[in-house]
């Protein structure tokens, strides 16, 4: 899916919420951010891509995330953080969550190419900064105690998930170790 244009995001002061930009944006638009501006994330955030460049911010923390909304998301075909912008996402309080995700809607940037989260600075600039930090854990991974199985409803771990810091509701990854494995 084609975008329909392309926006940039204006703002009569230097900082402009989520929802302001959903408003500006749409979700059928790329949408840019630049200069002095800082996005701060109080609300879910759709567009058909992002770009974060030229002095631009996104700020996402506990002070920005209203007390009020425990979920809010940032969907996009790509978020491209370009030279000069930059990306904070820090949440530290356990009752507020973010979410970002990378949709399959035919988005491409020209040197992420499609469905991507990152970096791109120019001409040898290295001036983009994406800083992502959850809450504190004690450990942020562990090993499986016993094979898990495809069919499997439970794994066993080597490690106690509370005396690690996990909590109900934490998403987990687990790496297939098969030959060839998709």
């Amino acid at each position: 899916q084609n975008p329909t244009g392309t926006v940039i995001v204006s703002s009569d002061s230097n900082d402009v919420s989520s929802s302001e930009v959903q408003s500006q944006c749409g979700i059928s638009t790329t949408c840019i951010l630049q200069g002095s501006l800082t996005l701060k994330m109080n609300a879910p955030l759709k567009v058909h891509s992002l770009i974060v460049k030229d002095g631009a911010k996104v700020l996402w923390t506990d002070i920005t995330h209203p007390s009020n909304q425990d979920n809010i998301w940032l969907c996009a075909g790509y978020v491209a953080i370009e030279a000069g912008g930059s990306f904070e996402l820090n949440l530290q309080d356990e009752e507020k969550y973010a979410w970002v995700y990378i949709m399959n809607n035919g988005a491409f940037h020209p040197t992420l190419k499609s469905r991507s989260f990152g970096g791109v600075g120019n001409d040898g600039e290295d001036n983009v900064m994406i800083d992502i930090q959850g809450r504190d854990l004690k450990r942020t991974w562990s090993l499986l105690q016993q094979p898990l199985l495809p069919v499997s409803r439970q794994m066993k771990l080597l490690h106690q998930p509370l005396e690690m810091g996990w909590k109900v509701g934490d998403r987990i990854a687990i790496a297939p170790t098969d030959n060839m494995a998709s």
